[in-house]
């Protein structure tokens, strides 16, 4: 994978065959510097200009909806722009003390400011409530694609533990950790506990059902990637990002390690950087707002 440089964009979310790249944010007062951006959809090439004024995509739910979310008016909300029907159909109150972190069918996933703990916003009802029976060791994660919001891991797989201090929550305790799944594998992220002598430390690792076998989510020990940062579909999981100059990862179901270069200053890429994989391309939008993609050969695709 090759990565050239397209346009400009501020961010780019990714879910299934779409892709959405928010607009580079103009100068000038908050409530105006964001105003909606591109979806593309990958399979197809159709890009359709989606305008809305102080918001920007947080989310993609397959091929349900783009999240907006549109903190600078009255009051914080997000915004669910219908994929099939062309057109915002649904709007959330949102809280100012809670950040967005994915979206399914029925919930979207916020993680609380002050305590770093989780609540789920219902699309269908907008209630919130918490999933208690989601804990470290345990062997429920949530499903954002389920009206109970629950499921049970496969076997041998539990959810991590997050030692990591937060403002706000006891100290030495911990949190559940996250689960991401993808066919009959899964990221599951979270943090060592610490000691009288050390901090916590960030884990992030492949798993597979029916193995006990852990594949850490950066295979080349010598690349010191962000394992924070990190992408995924059915057909690869790439981390990366920040200061570093390759992402590294595995390709599925073969779970073999790959590394892919990303270009340097001297070629036009201004670190940091984030990433997002999408159908067929990978994309990288640097600090500079500059928007590069690379396109993925067309073995390697999700399925």
């Amino acid at each position: 994978m090759a990565f050239r440089q397209v346009g400009t964009a501020s961010s780019v979310v990714t879910s299934g065959e779409y892709a959405f790249i928010n607009s580079a944010p103009t100068p000038g007062a908050e409530t105006s510097r964001y105003s909606g951006g591109t979806l593309v959809n990958e399979q197809t090439g159709r890009r359709i200009s989606v305008k809305r004024s102080g918001c920007f995509a947080v989310l993609l739910a397959g091929d349900l909806w783009v999240v907006f979310y549109c903190p600078y008016g009255r009051a914080p909300a997000y915004v669910l722009y219908s994929l099939r029907r062309g057109r915002a159909t649904r709007t959330l109150l949102a809280s100012d003390g809670r950040t967005p972190v994915a979206i399914g069918a029925h919930w979207i996933e916020e993680r609380v400011v002050r305590n770093g703990g989780e609540v789920f916003l219902s699309t269908d009802t907008g209630a919130t409530r918490a999933l208690r029976s989601w804990r470290s060791g345990g062997v429920i994660a949530p499903d954002l694609w389920s009206r109970s919001l629950r499921r049970r891991l496969c076997s041998p797989l539990r959810v991590p533990a997050d030692w990591a201090p937060h403002a706000g929550a006891p100290a030495r305790s911990s949190r559940p950790g996250t689960v991401t799944s993808f066919a009959r594998f899964a990221v599951l992220q979270g943090t060592t506990a610490p000691t009288r002598h050390t901090a916590s430390i960030g884990m992030a690792f492949v798993e597979r059902c029916g193995s006990r076998k852990r594949h850490s989510i950066n295979p080349l020990g010598e690349i010191p990637i962000n394992q924070g940062i990190w992408e995924a579909n059915s057909a690869m999981v790439l981390s990366g990002g920040d200061y570093e100059r390759s992402l590294a990862g595995w390709l599925l179901p073969s779970v073999t390690a790959i590394r892919v270069p990303v270009p340097g200053y001297n070629q036009g890429l201004t670190a940091p950087y984030s990433m997002s994989i999408g159908a067929r391309q990978v994309y990288l939008v640097d600090y500079a707002d500059q928007l590069w993609v690379a396109a993925i050969p067309s073995g390697l695709r999700g399925r």
